[in-house]
């Protein structure tokens, strides 16, 4: 199988990051079959996430992992409690911009990364209270078609 493999344009911590790492998603989502990941080389073999995943669940920016012996999978070491969202756009509907401008209306803090060419933006918020309350935001979103669809990325605690 040939691998498919999403890259972030604009990673959040770019400046911070001194490592790139490909990892492996679960199943396809958006054709994909691996993202790289941006990381910041810590001791004893650890890394810090760098960027706002797109594909891989549970795993979210500032978190710590460890690689596994085979180097393709990781651990999650530390979480940084952070919590994080992918939402869909119909790019033959809305532009981007549009979906950003609104996606800023939300009085929760957040921070994003988007790749307009694949109509999918990937959004950090800093805890599980304001997860909940930006969850019921971008369920408003879907029903006024500004978003086709949004999705936690960290599973735990919603």
């Amino acid at each position: 199988m040939v691998k498919k493999i999403l890259t972030h344009t604009f990673p959040l911590l770019r400046k911070e990051a001194n490592y790139l790492k490909i990892l492996p998603a679960k199943g396809m989502p958006f054709g994909y079959s691996h993202e790289q990941i941006w990381l910041k080389k810590l001791k004893n073999s650890k890394y810090s996430v760098c960027c706002v995943p797109y594909l891989l669940y549970d795993l979210c920016i500032g978190d710590t992992i460890k690689f596994d012996n085979s180097n393709k999978g990781y651990e999650l070491v530390a979480s940084a409690g952070r919590y994080g969202f992918r939402a869909v756009f119909d790019i033959d509907k809305i532009l981007g911009n549009e979906v950003l401008m609104k996606l800023k209306e939300s009085s929760i803090k957040t921070n994003i990364e988007y790749e307009t060419y694949l109509s999918l933006i990937a959004i950090d918020v800093k805890d599980i209270k304001s997860a909940r309350e930006y969850s019921g935001f971008l369920r408003d979103l879907v029903k006024e078609s500004i978003i086709v669809e949004y999705e936690t990325i960290r599973m735990k605690d919603i």
